[in-house]
């Protein structure tokens, strides 16, 4: 009896494990103009990348670099 309670609590756990893989979201087509409330870090990181490189950047001059 115990072995059976066991081999069914391991089956509900791996079951749970298993059912928590997520796919990787595709990334590429998100833009600057997309929202990033509710999405993951790694969207979030994408939009941020995508802002930063739509945008034009110079160096300060009052800094040495």
């Amino acid at each position: 009896m115990r072995l059976a309670a066991l081999l069914v609590a391991m089956a509900v756990a791996s079951g749970l494990l298993a059912g928590c893989d997520q796919k990787p979201a595709d990334t590429s087509k998100l833009t600057c103009k997309d929202d990033p409330t509710g999405r993951t870090d790694a969207e979030k990181r994408a939009i941020a990348d995508a802002c930063f490189r739509g945008g034009s950047y110079t160096k300060s001059p009052e800094k040495k670099w």
